[in-house]
């Protein structure tokens, strides 16, 4: 996948709802410049399907009554989405991100203030009744992960231990800590991918006074609203060269493969300490400097398999 230098405003976006075992995953995309597998045991939710929740939904109506009480113009598509990413997302997030994210969308920013300020509060209130379009999503049964190219084999483990077993029998596999990785069509040797992903461990995230252990599949969304607060300008270049579309799918483990110096922040600006932690056989654990992350990744006779960025601080 090509690097990601800039934002795209105006990009039309969906919401998008993942059925994980019974929890739910909120996430908000524009689904047809997202890689088919990506989009696997969702819901994308319509403007329309959206806007008519918004009016006769009793698990909305705290967002509507809170919309009643200003002065705007109609939500428009990316708008309506917004709103329900944030209304819905169990993960709270503060108004000046909530901001970030409409202004990203094209949104005046005067109305995107009103619009933050709206389901900031109206989250506040609401209740733990489940919108019908959950119930939608939970009437089909999942489908299971399969490789969309069948020139590209992707390994989907189920634990390390199998992955470790994966890339000691090919020797031609790339480490992926999202599905947002596509084939070389005109390639002939192109690696396959043992998605990471899948795994618990890459998406582990713990913080105490002294260190902050992420785990590479996390997302750059989740990462910013880590963030924000403790170190803003790091926060502020992520948002920078990730596009909103793609903030609920990008990788940690990808941005430190692909844009080294936006991780390097940490140590550059806040006098950090990160490295990346290896998981091997027999529970032997090591660290890496992130600038060596991509070799782990690329296929070689790698000694472990990166789950961990470790900020000392």
């Amino acid at each position: 996948m090509d690097s990601i230098t800039q934002n795209s405003v105006n990009e039309p976006l969906s919401l998008i709802i993942t059925d994980d075992k019974g929890s739910f995953y909120i996430s908000v995309t524009n689904p047809v410049k997202i890689a088919p597998g990506s989009l696997i045991n969702k819901l994308i939710v319509s403007p329309e399907l959206m806007e008519n929740a918004l009016h006769n939904d009793e698990a909305f109506k705290p967002l509507m009554l809170e919309i009643s009480k200003v002065s705007i113009s109609a939500p428009n598509r990316n708008e309506l989405a917004l709103l329900g990413y944030f209304y819905l997302n169990p993960t709270p997030s503060p108004i000046s991100l909530i901001n970030r994210w409409f202004t990203d969308a094209g949104t005046d920013p005067q109305k995107a203030s009103i619009l933050a300020g709206i389901v900031y509060y109206a989250r506040t209130e609401k209740g733990d009744e489940e919108p019908d379009f959950f119930r939608e999503i939970k009437m089909y049964p999942a489908q299971k992960i399969e490789n969309s190219n069948p020139e590209l084999k992707n390994y989907l483990p189920e634990n390390l231990t199998e992955a470790f077993e994966i890339s000691a029998r090919n020797s031609k596999t790339i480490l992926a800590y999202d599905g947002l990785s596509e084939s070389n069509p005109g390639s002939k040797d192109q690696a396959s991918f043992i998605r990471l992903d899948l795994l618990p461990e890459t998406g582990f995230l713990i913080e105490d006074h002294a260190m902050m252990i992420v785990g590479l599949s996390v997302t750059i969304a989740e990462l910013v609203r880590m963030t924000a607060v403790k170190w803003p300008l790091f926060a502020e270049k992520l948002l920078e060269e990730v596009p909103l579309y793609l903030r609920d799918f990008y990788s940690l483990g990808r941005l430190i493969t692909e844009k080294q110096e936006v991780a390097l922040i940490l140590s550059r600006l806040y006098h950090l300490h990160p490295d990346i932690i290896l998981a091997s056989t027999g529970a032997v654990k090591e660290s890496i400097g992130l600038e060596f992350l991509s070799s782990y990744t690329e296929p070689n006779g790698r000694t472990g398999i990166p789950v961990f960025l470790r900020i000392l601080k």
